[in-house]
């Protein structure tokens, strides 16, 4: 069958969840052990009529309705029938059964045969084999094949083929209603016109002629003992050898139509009828319960029996379970009388003492006797118990006083012999044989010597109403009070402690001492305090008490490891002594705590007040008193199995998804709901579960029993989805349950979409950088022939103006000093004319060298007539001629290397690095040495001088114009600078040169001055 047809489209969309707890629709315990819980409609079972029950193995019970399938986890439906599942024709669910392979088999009255496997629904009908559309029952032979009883017959399916069996093959009738098989391989089939036996190929008929009551066989069931039991229309019987006999002791079925029958693990058989309700037949005792006391419906059609030994009971008024409960009560039907229970003590001879509202009770070897008026009892409620040394019993009572029993009577004593108040709701001997009575609103007494001593507010006492009282390790008497706090009588002397002082609430009712001797006070409406070196620590309902009611504190061991069981109006609720240590030493910021109550076994969970209001007895176990009956409890015998997990459903903007493979949110999906469910059929309604998106949260999201997870819009990526549960009292299922996700990005968020942006942005990136690369390459080339141009002019310029000199000036001045020489000639040796002509001529001489000095810097004639390397040489040696200072000079031979443009620029550049030794570095010696070889020219120039900062001189704006310019000539070179100058400590300058091309012989020389 089309698994999207079947399933995504069908199934899961009128799917009905529903949270409301079952009822209990009465207070006393049916065939004396169990407790009924009913499931209506209203709870979200699809119909009141159940007709099949079924439990699978991964955890769920399984329904059969008159309004299809429902798939129950203890806390939820979830329904299939014909308007959701495509698969079921038929809204009448006759039969249930999981076969071997985990497979769930439906029967439909007119719907055929559906099979259930990984999520899918598969029909089988008169098309595929089936005799009859109408199916009434189901089994499983040891062979893995499927008995299918059909009103057409009985078949087999195996290797999906149908075998039929009819009336013509040896049936009594062709409408089967129920098939059962027994240990030798016999198949049992009930028909509507007798019973037959199937075995190697040939069935064997019994009608009443072997004593059936009737004909119309409804119901087969094998007991532990392997006895057939058959239910007809009008009676049970039982197969005995030869024939079929009706047991004497149920008379009360003669004429009944059983409908279903089930032998449970206890050898019990339960009967279901048709109109007169479930019967228990066990012990040769037959046991009735129908609507008059409680059960929902009288027509009982199914019966089922899960591995906690609860029963499940389909009626036709709603489903009912039978439940033992963890806790077991005890009530009237016990012997207790009446069922509200006060103040429970146990005597060291072992017997539990239990006051009621007008009795005692002693509970001993499993039974109750009970004190009244009768054996001189007062009819009173009674509020405390206690013993003395002497082993006599203490009881107050509130309006009969103080009563001793010594086993053989009962003494009193009232406002008559001295007591302060007839309402005694507290009776406590300390460890010196002082007996304490403390009343309801006149103070404290002591009883000693037959004399009462009274304590009130004017002795110290902070309150006259006294709850509860308590002796510590230490001797200490505490007293709990109704509005004055907790009291302590240490020494003769009453301390008293209030909310002044660090107490949670005024009103204490109950105490407990832990093995380190912290003082734990319990209180209405101040949940726990504890008292450690004078300071009290709270710990309330906010902080994760269950309550803030603490009627009664037990521990279920005596170390640390302890829990502590607290009653009160809501139920009992455990909390574990360490943590509720931690948290007041402020080592953790809140307490777990687990409530137990009505599903657990307690026909109440409001619990009762009084001193003392529970009791540990010496076997470990624990009791509280209720409103109806005494409640005990063997701490030890929690559910340890974590609970299962599954993911149910998966919704997407409303449309069901497959759960079973990965779920993919596609762009434009934004709601996205997961439904998952814990199995733990011991507390049901109590799971917790945490949940985490992994690749979104990095911590758990803790949601109590909520059980759907919802996520409005999750951004594009990869997650997994996991969820774990606490089985209700605090085992977890860490390995839960997980869920793959992925959430698809738009297009415009997808790699390859991402990837074209990207793509498109760096190609956009490289033709901008590209064009500015060119931008900026045509601005350089042009500055550079900026540059090379206007030093071009400049050099050009120069070497006009020194022609100009040369020719122009200097002629005139070597005209002017011929004239004074040949003037000289004309005068006499002594004229006085001869020494101003001898200035003139000595003048114009300095003018004329000048003028040529002047000439040769602005264009160095050894340039053009001798070359670069002379050149260098002449000019170098000039200035050490000039300046006095040492040179060293080390020139290969250069000439020819550069273009006469790049030459001048090189003959500047060394030549400013020269003056500036001579102008600037106050230097004694300096070294130039220009290198070659076949690829670079290496210039390195050092002097001694007293440095500069280097930094400083370029960030000047009116400076370094001699450095900006020697680096402009490098750069239109071609080549590399570099300058390293320290303040005090001289100054080199390196440059390096690409020799463009060499085409001739390098003959090394070396010039030294």
């Amino acid at each position: 069958m089309d698994f999207k047809r079947g399933l995504i489209a069908c199934v899961w969309l009128g799917l009905l969840a529903c949270a409301a707890p079952a009822q209990t629709l009465n207070h006393h315990k049916v065939f004396g052990k169990y407790q009924q819980f009913v499931w209506l409609e209203q709870h979200g079972l699809p119909q009141n009529t159940v007709q099949a029950i079924t439990r699978t193995r991964d955890g769920y019970l399984w329904l059969g309705t008159l309004a299809g399938a429902a798939r129950f986890d203890g806390a939820h439906f979830t329904i299939f029938d014909n308007g959701n599942t495509s698969a079921i024709k038929g809204s009448y669910i006759t039969a249930l059964l999981e076969d071997r392979d985990g497979n769930l088999w439906l029967g439909c009255d007119g719907g055929g045969l559906v099979r259930y496997s990984n999520g899918q629904f598969t029909q089988y009908t008169l098309e595929d084999g089936l005799p009859n559309n109408t199916t009434k029952t189901l089994l499983e032979d040891p062979e893995g094949g499927i008995w299918v009883a059909t009103l057409g017959g009985v078949c087999r399916f195996k290797d999906n083929r149908f075998t039929t069996y009819a009336k013509r093959d040896g049936l009594p009738d062709d409408a089967v209603s129920i098939m059962a098989q027994d240990k030798d391989g016999n198949l049992w089939i009930g028909t509507a016109n007798g019973l037959a036996r199937f075995n190697a190929g040939k069935f064997t008929v019994y009608t009443k002629r072997e004593g059936l009551p009737d004909n119309g066989v409804n119901t087969l069931c094998f007991d532990k003992k392997n006895q057939l039991w058959v239910g007809t229309n009008t009676g049970l019987c039982r197969w005995q050898e030869t024939r079929f006999i009706q047991p004497a002791k149920a008379d009360a079925l003669r004429h009944t139509n059983i409908y279903t029958l089930y032998a449970d693990r206890e050898g019990a058989l339960w009967i279901g009828t048709i109109g007169s309700g479930l019967f228990r037949f066990k012990d040769e005792t037959l046991s009735r319960y129908t609507t008059r006391e409680g059960l929902p419906g009288d027509r009982v059609v199914a019966i089922f029996e899960d591995v906690e030994g609860d029963f499940w009971v389909g009626t036709d008024g709603g489903l009912c379970q039978l439940k033992t409960g963890r806790f077991q009560v005890f009530t009237a039907q016990d012997g207790l009388n009446p069922d509200f229970i006060s103040a429970i003590y146990q005597s060291k001879a072992g017997d539990l003492w239990v006051g009621t509202t007008s009795s005692l009770s002693r509970f001993n070897d499993g039974k109750f006797t009970t004190f009244t008026t009768r054996d001189g009892f007062p009819a009173k409620h009674v509020r405390s118990i206690c013993e003395d040394h002497f082993g006599n019993l203490w009881i107050g009572t509130n309006g009969g006083g103080l009563t001793r029993f010594d086993n053989s009577r009962f003494t009193n004593w009232t406002t008559k012999d001295g007591l302060s108040s007839d309402h005694v709701s507290a009776v406590l001997e300390d460890h010196a044989g002082n007996l304490w009575a403390g009343t309801h609103g006149y103070g404290l007494n002591l009883f000693r010597d037959g004399r009462f001593t009274h304590y009130s507010t004017a002795n110290g006492l902070p309150d006259n109403f006294v709850r509860t009282l308590y002796e510590d390790r230490a001797g200490n008497l505490w007293i709990g009070t109704q509005h004055g706090g907790l009291c302590r009588l240490k020494d003769g002397k009453f301390d008293s402690f209030t909310t002044r002082d660090g107490l949670a609430n005024n009103f204490v009712v109950s105490f407990f001492e832990d093995p380190q001797n912290n003082l734990w006070i319990g209180m209405v409406d101040g949940g726990l305090s504890r008292f450690r070196d004078g300071k009290f620590s709270n710990v309330t309902a906010k902080d994760g008490l269950y309550d803030n009611v603490a009627f009664q504190i037990l521990p279920d061991t005596d170390d640390d490891s302890a829990n502590l069981w607290v009653s009160c109006n809501k139920g009992i609720y455990r909390v574990s002594l360490k943590e509720l240590n931690e948290f007041a030493d402020g080592r953790i910021g809140s307490v777990t705590s687990f409530v137990y109550g009505i599903t657990d076994g307690m026909l109440s969970r409001e619990c009762n007040s009084a001193s003392p209001a529970g009791w540990k007895t010496r076997d470990g176990n624990l009791w509280f008193p209720t409103t109806r009956g005494l409640v005990k409890i063997d701490p030890q015998s929690r559910n340890t199995a974590p609970p299962l997990l599954a993911i149910e459903q998966v919704s997407l903007d409303g449309a069901i998804l497959n759960n079973r493979q990965t779920i993919e949110i596609r762009p434009g999906q934004e709601n996205l709901e997961i439904q998952y469910s814990g199995l733990s059929w011991s507390r049901p309604q109590q799971i917790r579960f945490k949940y985490m998106l992994m690749g979104l949260n990095s911590e758990w999201v803790e949601v109590g029993n909520r059980r759907t997870a919802y996520y409005p819009h999750l951004p594009p990526g990869e997650y997994t989805f996991k969820v774990i549960a606490d089985n209700g009292e605090g085992v977890w299922n860490t390995q839960g349950k997980s869920l793959r996700i992925v959430v698809l990005p738009p297009f415009y968020r997808t790699w390859w979409f991402i990837g074209l942006i990207a793509l498109a942005f760096l190609g956009l990136g490289t033709l901008a950088y590209q064009i500015r690369v060119r931008q900026l390459t045509r601005a350089k080339v042009a500055q550079e022939e900026f540059s090379r141009q206007l030093i071009a002019s400049q050099e050009q310029e120069r070497k006009r103006i020194a022609a100009e000199l040369h020719d122009s000036l200097g002629q005139n001045l070597l005209v002017i000093k011929n004239w004074v020489t040949m003037a000289k000639r004309f005068l006499e040796p002594d004229s006085r004319a001869r020494e101003p002509l001898e200035e003139v001529a000595t003048t114009v001489s300095h003018s004329i060298e000048e003028v040529r000095e002047i000439a040769y810097n602005l264009r160095p004639y050894h340039l053009d007539e001798m070359g670069l390397t002379e050149a260098l040489s002449s000019m170098l040696e000039r200035i050490a001629e000039a300046s006095g200072i040492r040179l060293l000079i080390e020139i290969d031979p250069i000439d020819g290397l550069f273009s006469s443009e790049s030459e001048i620029n090189l003959y500047r550049v060394i030549q400013e690095c020269a003056n500036n030794i001579v102008k600037h570095s106050q230097a004694t010696a300096a070294e130039f040495f220009i290198r070659r070889d076949s690829q670079q020219l290496l210039v390195e120039i050092r002097d001694n001088g007293k440095g500069f900062d280097l930094n400083q001189i370029l960030n000047d704006k009116n400076r370094g114009f001699g450095l900006h310019g020697i680096a402009e000539r490098v750069r239109l070179l071609g080549g590399k600078e570099a300058i390293q100058a320290v303040p005090g400590a001289g100054t080199t300058i390196t440059i390096i040169l690409e020799i463009p091309n060499i085409n001739h012989e390098q003959h090394p020389n070396h010039l030294n001055s």
